[in-house]
């Protein structure tokens, strides 16, 4: 007998079998069905994309090749710079996957397109680069040609056939795929004839199309790499292939071909970014033609404008029109949108058709101070040579005018004349020629800083520098003519400059050229046949200016113990030195003083050893030749640590430079005379007091090796002599000095080696004695190979003994 709660209990636990059984069945079902992948993971995979390494790395190589193409076409070379160091990173964490698939494409491509784009930039459009972007753009030059020499085979083979787009690059393994996938749809759509000869119609047509579209790729490709322009339509057009994402053909695994066919729902936001790309690349190319027009009708404009200043001007030869013209021309100089050159030609008309020499010098003090405007808008860091030579040309004329006696300053334009003080014209004429001629000189000689000893340039320099001096020395003489003492220090210090560093056979050379040529050098530089006397007079009258600073002076002072020491006047060149406390004032003043004192020092040192005075040459050297920075103390060496420009300053014309080898020589050759006996006569002693330092640091290194070959350079040679003098044996000691090249750059080098070798055999004789002083002898008798003055050698012996 059964209740209601156990029927309601069995129809329950009947329900819950049915359900089971339903769900099994379902479940069986389920099984024999194929799995709808892209129903049952479309909410997953819209988020998370599932990438290979090889896609991964390639992408990251692809995407900074992608900025580069965009940098490049603005000339941005510190932006492609940049890219160009993330893309070696990039390639260089990519290393495995190329070790297995190989170098891709991209990287081949860039390389290739960076090395054209370097190599082929020509000079103007350099010259147009900012200083900054300049600079990136050399040191890009630099790592392109080093970084494309490990891939050079490969971008030999790229050379030869370029390729432009990835299309055209398919390998013969990526189109085997392609034909896989055709056979399979002949196979599977075998069953009607009809069928099977419209698929291959169909796949025909789409091959051709394909091939289309690669040559179209292809030669949009490279109309972008030369740098041409596309239209709109090809734009938008290119945009439309970017944004398909067809699988490619080598992904054959389901898994990872589905990615390409699922994202769909961020169609919206790609249609958007893709029309603003359109927009932004069709923007770039409005810009870019605006551009173009727009220097276009400037330079039509600039020579419309010339052709009106050379043909139409119409000139009024009034003094109230050319005072009127000169002061509207210099009102308007520092306005930047003023061409220059518009106002130097219309001055050189007015200066030809003018007729007055008052009228011609007002046309030419205002042409000059234009060009010098015009030499600011270079990039160089000094005048180019073609301005700087028609200033000096037009200087030349203001001085002929200038020197007239006919000339009336006083009838003068009022713009010219002083207005307060209308006598004082005149000067004021004068002190504007120095004014321009201290110029032309500062300039020549950042030109001279700047330029290569060694070029057909640097000559022509030279040449120009000679015919500034030329100028100078007929300026001079006029202003001794009108006693102006202001300008005549002016041109005194400019006439020393000039002549202070050469030496009288040198110009002697000259003068016997210029007699061989029939060439009038009486205003050359060159054509002074005493010197000294000459040097003596420029400097008095800076001397005996009353106005002259104190810096000036020194300058002037400096140069003459300059001039004295090079022509072996030691005894004058020291007593300037000492009696004028130069070395205070150029301690306390600018670098240049500095420089030029260093200079002068060593070259007493040089005058000192040449004479055979070996303890005064080694103290004026000593303290400049271990300093460790020689070149840079006598102004021959730019730092590249510190800032160039500043350095540049401070550099001495190569044609002004005092050989190195030669002070470095003399100083260890005076130190070796000096120091050897002063070891042979009592080692304990000489350790205790040390002449030269860095001498008997570099002497004991030699010494130490176990093995020394023969001489190669001037230290060698020198170490060397020194063990034979250590010795006793001059001879061969005098021979190893004797080698050193540095003779044969001496005017009397026939005398300093005299002198050189009188010192060696007394150096070399006390060697002998202290080598010998523990023998007890009641007299010794001097031996026939020190042929030595036997009361120097006794003196030096008694000092030696105290």
């Amino acid at each position: 007998m059964s209740s209601k709660f156990f029927a309601d209990a069995n129809k329950v636990s009947s329900d819950e079998e049915s359900d089971n059984q339903q769900e099994e069945t379902k479940v069986k079902e389920n099984k024999k069905k194929p799995v709808n992948w892209a129903e049952s993971e479309s909410d997953d995979d819209d988020k998370r994309i599932v990438r290979t390494q090889k896609e991964k790395k390639f992408g990251a190589i692809d995407s900074v090749v992608k900025k580069i193409h965009e940098k490049i076409k603005i000339n941005d070379f510190q932006a492609i710079l940049n890219e160009f160091e993330e893309l070696n990173k990039a390639f260089e964490k990519s290393k495995k996957v190329i070790e297995k698939e190989g170098i891709p494409l991209n990287y081949i491509r860039i390389c290739y397109i960076l090395e054209n784009l370097v190599n082929n930039m020509s000079s103007d459009d350099k010259k147009k680069l900012k200083a900054a972007n300049n600079k990136a753009f050399n040191t890009l030059k630099q790592r392109i040609k080093k970084n494309n020499k490990t891939y050079e085979t490969q971008i030999e083979e790229f050379a030869k056939n370029p390729v432009y787009s990835e299309s055209e690059s398919e390998s013969e393994e990526e189109a085997k795929p392609k034909k896989a996938k055709k056979a399979r749809k002949q196979k599977e759509d075998s069953e009607s004839e009809d069928e099977d000869e419209d698929d291959d119609e169909d796949e025909d047509d789409e091959d051709d199309e394909e091939s289309e579209d690669e040559s179209e790729e292809s030669e949009r490709g490279g109309r972008l790499l030369r740098g041409d322009s596309l239209s709109e339509s090809e734009v938008t057009e290119s945009e439309e292939e970017e944004d398909d994402e067809f699988p490619p053909p080598h992904i054959t695994d389901p898994q990872e071909r589905r990615k390409y066919w699922l994202l769909k729902d961020q169609e919206e936001e790609k249609e958007s970014q893709r029309q603003q790309r359109i927009d932004q690349r069709l923007a770039d190319v409005e810009r870019k033609k605006k551009r173009e027009a727009k220097k276009l009708e400037e330079a039509k404009a600039r020579k419309d404008r010339k052709i009106d200043v050379e043909k139409t001007v119409v000139i009024d030869y009034t003094p109230d029109y050319i005072a009127k013209k000169l002061r509207e021309i210099a009102e308007n100089r520092a306005n930047k949108k003023v061409d220059f050159r518009e106002n130097i030609i219309l001055l050189e008309n007015m200066y030809q058709n003018v007729k007055g020499d008052l009228r011609r010098l007002e046309i030419l003090k205002v042409l000059i101070v234009i060009r010098f405007d015009q030499a600011k808008e270079t990039n160089l860091n000094y005048m180019a040579r073609s301005i700087w030579l028609d200033i000096l040309s037009d200087l030349n004329e203001y001085f002929k005018l200038m020197s007239l006696p006919e000339l009336n300053f006083q009838k003068m334009s009022i713009y010219i004349r002083d207005i307060e003080n209308a006598e004082n014209t005149e000067t004021l004429v004068y002190d504007a020629f120095c004014t321009h001629y201290d110029t032309l000189d500062s300039e020549l000689q950042k030109s001279f800083k700047y330029q290569e000893f060694s070029t057909l340039e640097y000559v022509e320099r030279l040449k120009d520098g000679a015919n500034l001096v030329k100028l100078g020395s007929y300026a001079y003489e006029f202003f001794e003519s009108k006693k102006d003492e202001y300008n005549i220090s002016r041109m005194a210090l400019k006439r020393l400059e000039a002549i202070y560093y050469l030496n009288d056979q040198t110009l002697q050379k000259l003068r016997d050229h210029a007699v061989k040529n029939s060439i009038d050098y009486r205003y050359e530089y060159y054509g002074v046949v005493n010197t000294q006397e000459l040097v003596q007079k420029l400097a008095s009258k800076i001397y005996n200016y009353r106005y002259s600073d104190e810096k000036t002076k020194g300058r002037a002072m400096l140069y003459q113990i300059y001039h004295h020491a090079i022509h072996n006047r030691y005894t004058l060149a020291r007593d300037f030195l000492l009696m004028a406390h130069v070395q205070q004032l150029a301690a306390h003043s600018d670098v240049n003083l500095q420089i030029l004192f260093n200079r002068a020092l060593v070259q007493l040192g040089i005058c000192a050893f040449r004479l055979g005075l070996i303890n005064e040459a080694h103290a004026a050297l000593v303290e400049i030749c271990t300093s460790g920075k020689l070149r840079y103390i006598i102004g021959q060496g730019i730092s590249r640590t510190a800032n160039e420009r500043e350095e540049r300053r401070r550099f001495v014309p190569n044609h002004l430079h005092i050989d190195v080898d030669t002070i470095e020589s003399i100083h260890l050759i005076s130190a070796m005379l000096l120091e050897i006996p002063h070891i042979a006569a009592d080692a304990n002693e000489a350790n205790k007091k040390v002449i030269n330092k860095y001498f008997r640091k570099m002497l004991e290194i030699y010494e130490k090796n176990y093995f020394n070959s023969p001489p190669e350079n001037f230290r060698d040679f020198i170490y060397a002599a020194s063990k034979e003098l250590a010795k006793g044996n001059w001879s061969k000691s005098y021979t190893l000095l004797a080698q050193i090249k540095i003779w044969e750059q001496q005017f009397d080098s026939d005398q300093v080696k005299q002198n050189l070798l009188q010192r060696v055999k007394e150096q070399a004789f006390k060697c002998y004695i202290y080598s010998y002083k523990s023998v007890s002898y009641t007299h010794l008798t001097l031996p026939t190979i020190y042929s030595v003055q036997i009361s120097v050698v006794a003196v030096s012996l008694k000092k030696k003994k105290r």
